[in-house]
């Protein structure tokens, strides 16, 4: 049987920008569903659904990461400070999934994990590091200026090692890819914190490359 290949696209794009500022809420930080993907499909009996590459797509600005100062004063650094991380999330067996997206931004996304169970769903981990957040870009510019940040994770060739390249921090997407069943949804976070300002979005998008393939 003949492999079948799929494609499914999330895209959000708001009228102005969506800003993400955790002074606002009088919080040190702020994370935020900006959007989740459709959950991958089921095959037939005789198949099984293999994702094969995700690609993030942001049209964001984080400036005025936090700046690290020594006792004395002396500046060791910028440090840099989450725009966008994903999490992958499970239906929970004998629940009938429910829509997330009318959920209010808390401090950490774990803090949803109790409501993401009561409506069905639930964080899957690493298998390498047994944690529920993969980075997808760290701010380390200090210009207020959108850009267009493209992030590709698949299968092959993942490095262990962090790229650094146009004043921006990219994960390396250890074990998402393969993590990925049938039902699962991505959950784009939107992330800043109060020392960094805000982050502002004006477009985001989530692509998931998908196979079937014969047990």
């Amino acid at each position: 049987m003949k492999n079948t290949r799929g494609t499914i696209v999330c895209h959000r794009e708001d009228d102005g920008e969506v800003v993400y500022d955790p002074e606002q809420a009088l919080w040190q930080k702020i994370a935020a569903i900006h959007l989740v993907s459709p959950p991958l499909p089921a095959p037939s009996p005789d198949q099984l659904v293999k994702a094969r590459r995700v690609t993030f797509l942001m049209h964001s600005t984080s400036p005025v990461p936090q700046l690290d100062y020594q006792h004395g004063g002396a500046l060791l650094g910028f440090v840099p400070s989450p725009s966008f991380e994903a999490s992958i999330l499970r239906p929970i067996l004998k629940k009938r999934p429910k829509d997330l997206s009318d959920l209010a931004p808390r401090t950490e996304p774990l803090d949803f994990e109790g409501e993401f169970r009561e409506r069905g769903w639930e964080f899957v981990a690493n298998p390498a590091t047994g944690e529920t957040l993969w980075k997808v870009q760290h701010n380390l510019a200090t210009r207020d200026e959108y850009t267009w940040y493209r992030i590709c994770w698949t299968t092959e060739d993942i490095s262990p090692n962090e790229q650094f390249k146009s004043g921006r921090a990219i994960g390396d997407g250890s074990r998402f890819v393969e993590s990925l069943k049938q039902g699962d949804c991505i959950v784009l976070w939107a992330r800043a914190m109060s020392s960094q300002g805000y982050t502002k979005v004006k477009a985001a998008s989530v692509v998931i490359e998908y196979e079937f393939v014969a047990e």
